[in-house]
């Protein structure tokens, strides 16, 4: 008889965080139960210490992103292995993070760009308010002139 829990040998009824379950983790499997002992032989290289189907989980860590890995589904050995010698996707993500970088980088350019620009029209408006006051007492100045000399 196929023991039921191993169906469901990808769910322990808690949700870790950082892994999610890979619905395909049975796809490949033949075993059979032998009748003199309590475990199951696994003709599958996906097993755990135990003999039994290991657990696959996919990694959402920000270092492995989407990389396979195998853990003891039984909780009865510390059996944990990755399923990809060398991953696949690393040039990649190290092209991502490589962007990423250069992004943070960018926006803070534009950020110190923007500053700079508010800078300069805080100057620009003050360097015309200058000139302002400058004309105005300039004004002032050479009105006062002309009516004390009209006073005369």
């Amino acid at each position: 008889m196929f023991p039921f829990r191993l169906f469901f040998a990808g769910f322990n009824g808690f949700i870790d965080p950082t892994c999610q379950f890979d619905p395909t983790w049975h796809v490949g499997f033949s075993f059979s139960l032998n009748r003199s002992s309590k475990k199951s032989t696994v003709n599958d290289p996906k097993t755990c210490d135990c003999g039994f189907p290991a657990r696959i989980l996919t990694s959402t860590t920000p270092k492995n992103p989407g990389r396979h890995f195998m853990v003891c589904n039984e909780g009865k050995c510390k059996y944990w292995k990755y399923l990809d010698v060398e991953p696949v996707q690393m040039p990649l993500m190290e092209v991502v993070e490589g962007i990423k970088v250069e992004l943070v980088a960018l926006k803070t350019k534009v950020k110190k760009e923007k500053e700079n620009m508010e800078q300069m029209k805080k100057e620009k408006y003050s360097d015309a308010i200058a000139m302002k006051e400058k004309i105005y007492k300039f004004t002032i100045g050479f009105l006062f002139l002309i009516i004390v000399y009209m006073m005369k």
